[in-house]
């Protein structure tokens, strides 16, 4: 069999398994004592185009070109707007969970809110987590805007409860032990927050089932609702960090 024969044979479409993108004549000719691989020149006019062909690089460069935040979240709605930028509400991609995604309107670098940004950083990689304080997840730049990824919380802004209706006797006791709460844990951390006000601090609203007749001969099998009550917890956390300073 001439080289002519064996390459035409090779490239034979019955000889090629299009679920393994492999030639079978080939492989299996491998295996032969008789089969002799044939050599190829690489100057020969009839080398596949198929070779120089550059699709998956024009499609890597085209994902590369797609920014992080459009990647990872979809956004859902937008839910505060101020001077230093917009917060929404996005859904991650990947674990599905919501979060709070602020993005600065204009760029920050050597503008008046570069300070800010860089402090709001700071501050929530210096304070961690704790449940009284907004919780800090990612931070990066896309064309000079800076992007902060936070905790959603799904209870608003104790600025919007209080414009809907003054909060009870209990609610206010609640508020500010939540509130001096978080201020202890900040101060703790050797931080001071400079901007405590309603529009700065926000809700988490949680479901919770409490038990209203317990009896310790129970055997703990009962319908639940027999002797529950779902109850709504809110938690009152401190956001905005951007004005925060060490002591």
């Amino acid at each position: 069999m001439s080289y002519t024969e064996d390459k035409q044979d090779m490239n034979d479409p019955e000889d090629f398994d299009s679920s393994s993108g492999c030639e079978i004549s080939y492989r299996s000719l491998l295996g032969s004592p008789e089969f002799k691989p044939p050599k190829f020149d690489l100057n020969e006019s009839d080398v596949s185009d198929i070779e120089i062909e550059q699709p998956t690089k024009r499609v890597a460069l085209q994902e590369n070109n797609i920014s992080r935040y459009h990647q990872e979240f979809l956004e859902l709605q937008l839910i505060g707007k101020g001077q230093f930028g917009s917060v929404y509400k996005c859904v991650n991609r990947l674990d599905g969970c919501v979060y709070a995604v602020k993005k600065s309107t204009k760029p920050v670098a050597g503008s008046v809110f570069e300070k800010t940004a860089l402090n709001e950083v700071y501050a929530h990689a210096v304070l961690g987590k704790h449940q009284h304080v907004v919780r800090y997840y990612s931070a990066w730049a896309e064309d000079n805007h800076m992007i902060i990824q936070n905790e959603y919380c799904n209870g608003g802004s104790l600025a919007d409860k209080i414009a809907q209706e003054p909060l009870s006797a209990q609610e206010l006791r609640t508020l500010l032990l939540h509130v001096a709460e978080g201020l202890r844990y900040i101060h703790s951390e050797g931080l001071v927050h400079l901007d405590i006000k309603p529009g700065n601090i926000f809700l988490s609203k949680e479901k919770k089932i409490h038990i209203t007749n317990y009896d310790s001969a129970d055997d703990g099998f009962e319908d639940l609702d027999d002797n529950s009550l779902l109850e709504e917890e809110l938690t009152y956390k401190i956001g905005d960090l951007g004005h925060v300073t060490s002591i």
